[in-house]
């Protein structure tokens, strides 16, 4: 057999990477897609106040999945590390607070929606209802959280994908039909994700049980107090960076909801969702890299192609979105999107997007392999605490500048930090760090020219706002992947760290 060099194996590495990274992207297309109608057809039938009570629902819905105290970090290490025997106490461990702390979260959100709703006494009675579903559709998709950090750390990111698409059609279907029977009220979409959560739940046990049968269905201590407290120590860090990126991302809705009316906050949500997806989107596609980001062997690689690869496809898409895409989303979900607020917020949150993917590779890698999570949770608990406060306290003079500018601020203050871990953990230096951004700066800049020079004819429509950003999109995807591949496949670009040419053993 003929041994490979460094290099021929790095290459190798690495183009797998690329190849990982673009097939899990596109097992998320149909979950986003079947998003994007659920969302049209809600926009459509519900008038602005009861769209922007949504935004609030969906956001306290979804923070109840920090109920598990960040354990799933503690599932997550023990399966990258092949031991199913700690996996399986790590599962039934979270399952202890997801069983206990996550109704009681539910039962507090709901006491804070009664007053949610103005002067209206209909919407508040709306709003009452429908958060009894919601509430119960979050901590039912809550209790997933362990079991979907179990598959994707076995590198079974694609059953993740299957499930949420599942969960995404079974939305989209009982929103269509509930509107047509029921009318315009929040109930359906509400009895809708409480049923999707549901099936996502039991595709996703049973993808897990798949693997190993022997993982808990229910919650449980294990014996050794020292490997619960491990854990837990593990997962404060978790909990902390989680709580930190929904105080980042999620509290937006909430923070506004105290100095606008609920129609404001809905034109805000619409551009908030549009980044979000597109986002999360791209996100997925990571989770194949997380058995690489717990290897001491593949790590430096995954990272770097991933933050290539990841902050790229980001920076190629927000740079043309930011720009020309406010008449696309007008075609999508009607006048609630034709306003300064939604022009405003989108080019705002946009740039966050960028600076926050950029971080994404380097704060999991820190997460999984880093001597503690900590590393990852300071700066992300120092950046939320920076957002939380411009946006708190800029809120009530400045609006929606404070509210969305709080998030580029602290996404800035969340990557300097974290990189200057990462860096340390990788063995990089400045010029290592200037490799792995290169593509996507680069990218970036190539879509956000593209974007100025096509803005007039994407005030054309719908479908010219589409083709400039599309357009300005490829553009950068083309300069982005050429230097990306030309940085990390050519030859004698050695992993930092191994000389150039040197042996295989």
């Amino acid at each position: 057999m003929v041994a490979l060099t460094a290099p021929a194996r790095g290459r190798a590495g690495e183009k797998r990477v690329l190849v990982e990274l673009l097939a899990g992207g596109g097992r998320q297309v149909a979950a986003m897609v079947a998003g994007l109608v659920v969302y049209t057809v809600m926009a459509r039938w519900l008038k602005a106040e009861k769209l922007g009570a949504w935004s609030l629902l969906g956001t306290i819905s979804f923070q109840l999945a920090i109920a598990d105290l960040g354990l799933t970090t503690a599932v997550q290490r023990a399966a990258v590390a092949a031991d199913e025997a700690r996996a399986r106490r790590a599962v039934a461990l979270a399952l202890v607070p997801l069983c206990t702390l996550g109704p009681l979260a539910a039962g507090a959100s709901y006491l804070w929606f009664l007053g949610v709703g103005g002067e209206s006494a209909e919407l508040r009675a709306d709003i009452s209802r429908a958060a009894v579903l919601v509430l119960l559709g979050g901590v039912v998709s809550a209790l997933g959280t362990p079991y979907r950090g179990y598959i994707m750390a076995r590198g079974r990111a694609n059953a993740v994908a299957y499930a949420r698409t599942a969960q995404a059609f079974t939305h989209l279907a009982v929103v269509a039909l509930g509107f047509a029977v029921a009318g315009r009220t929040l109930m359906v979409p509400s009895a809708g994700l409480l049923l999707a959560s549901v099936i996502e739940l039991a595709i996703t046990l049973r993808v897990a049980l798949s693997i190993d049968p022997l993982l808990p269905l229910r919650p449980g201590i294990p014996r050794d107090r020292g490997e619960v407290w491990g854990a837990l120590r593990e997962g404060s860090a978790s909990l902390v960076i989680s709580a930190s990126t929904m105080l980042a991302v999620r509290v937006d809705a909430i923070v506004l909801s105290r100095v606008a009316p609920l129609a404001v906050v809905a034109s805000y949500g619409v551009a908030s969702r549009a980044v979000e997806m597109i986002y999360m989107l791209t996100k997925q596609a990571t989770a194949v890299l997380q058995p690489r980001l717990g290897d001491p062997g593949r790590r430096e690689g995954a990272v770097r192609v991933g933050t290539g690869v990841f902050c790229g496809v980001i920076a190629v898409s927000m740079g043309s979105i930011a720009l020309n895409a406010q008449p696309l989303l007008v075609a999508w979900v009607g006048a609630v999107a034709d306003n300064d607020v939604t022009a405003t917020v989108l080019a705002i949150l946009a740039l966050a997007s960028i600076v926050t993917a950029s971080e994404e590779m380097a704060g999991a890698t820190l997460t999984l392999s880093g001597r503690t999570a900590w590393a990852t949770a300071v700066p992300a608990a120092i950046g939320a605490a920076v957002n939380l406060s411009i946006s708190v306290l800029g809120s009530p003079r400045y609006g929606i500048w404070a509210v969305a500018g709080s998030t580029v601020v602290g996404s800035l203050v969340k990557t300097t930090l974290a990189w200057i871990n990462a860096s340390k953990l990788l063995g990089y230096g400045a010029r290592d760090v200037a490799r792995a951004f290169a593509p996507p700066l680069a990218g970036g800049l190539a879509s956000l020219a593209t974007s100025c020079a096509l803005r007039g004819p994407a005030r054309g429509g719908a479908l010219a706002s589409a083709a400039s950003c599309a357009g300005a999109a490829l553009v950068g995807a083309a300069v982005c992947g050429a230097l990306l591949w030309w940085l990390s496949l050519r030859p004698g670009a050695a992993p930092a760290g191994a000389p150039a040419g040197a042996p295989a053993s």
